[in-house]
């Protein structure tokens, strides 16, 4: 746990399939706004809002996303012990695959179809790296008896 400048304390835990409706919203509102490859290829954020809460829910449900959360005390007086809390960062990751390709429409999101094959791309990419370090490790350090 981190304080902030405002008083408010920022903890760190893994995301929950209740609040991934409200990841969904962080990222649309922030990350898609920002992100260098969607600036470059003049993505929208209509591009992306039909299809990103769906895949947000699948991805949380693997269990290895994490986000940043600031509480801050309520400014209501009436109940000193609630408090306010506001996602500040997201981390959505796999841990199994999950082709982002099959969220999106070609034809009514092609900016993001784009950047869509990149990321898939990556994903390939990164399961084929650990199913050759998995397979290397049994290949080279052989077990004798």
């Amino acid at each position: 746990m981190n304080d902030t400048n405002d008083g408010s304390i920022i903890s760190y835990q893994r995301i929950p399939a209740s609040r991934s409706y409200e990841v969904s919203q962080v990222l649309l509102n922030s990350f898609f706004k920002e992100e260098p490859l969607g600036l470059m290829l003049g993505l929208t954020t209509d591009q992306v809002s039909r299809w990103i809460p769906k895949y947000i829910e699948s991805a949380i449900e693997q269990n290895v996303s994490v986000m940043a959360v600031a509480t801050a005390p309520s400014p209501s007086e009436d109940d000193e012990h609630s408090h306010q809390e506001t996602i500040v960062g997201v981390c959505v990751n796999i841990s199994e695959s999950l082709d982002i390709l099959n969220f999106i429409d070609k034809n009514l999101e092609p900016n993001m179809w784009h950047v869509g094959q990149f990321l898939h791309l990556l994903e390939e990419s990164m399961f084929a790296s650990i199913l050759a370090s998995a397979f290397c490790k049994k290949k080279f350090y052989p077990a004798r008896l």
